[in-house]
């Protein structure tokens, strides 16, 4: 883990070997790696909220499918699958880090209400 230099590097990691990390021994080395990653996709989660309260019809993602000719619909459709796909990322990633049950876990709790959201 010490290695590892980007977040991305870091889940990889934490995907890979994740069957290790519940001995005590690897959970306490891994415990500020795992509180880092969390709070990375917490407020990678919170960005993608915030981006879909602020609706399609006020984004970038608009102004891009008006220049590719995408009539609206099919371009808010388009925006609402990428958002979802997304979360659907960041959820892998909180189960790669917090392991399969990481909706018992406390952190995993609080993610779970804000993804549902």
């Amino acid at each position: 883990m010490a290695t590892a230099k980007t977040g991305d590097e870091k889940f990889r990691v934490f995907s890979k070997f994740n069957a290790l990390f519940f001995r005590h021994r690897i959970r306490g080395a891994i415990q500020q790696h795992q509180a880092e990653l969390i709070s990375t996709v917490k407020e990678d989660i919170q960005e993608l909220q915030n981006m879909f309260k602020k609706s399609y019809t006020r984004s970038e993602a608009e102004k891009m499918s008006t220049v590719r000719d995408l009539p609206p619909m099919s371009g808010k459709i388009i925006w609402a699958k990428q958002i979802e796909r997304q979360l659907t990322m960041y959820i892998e990633r909180i189960e790669a880090v917090l392991g399969k049950d990481w909706e018992r876990h406390s952190e995993g709790r609080s993610l779970k209400a804000i993804c549902d959201r």
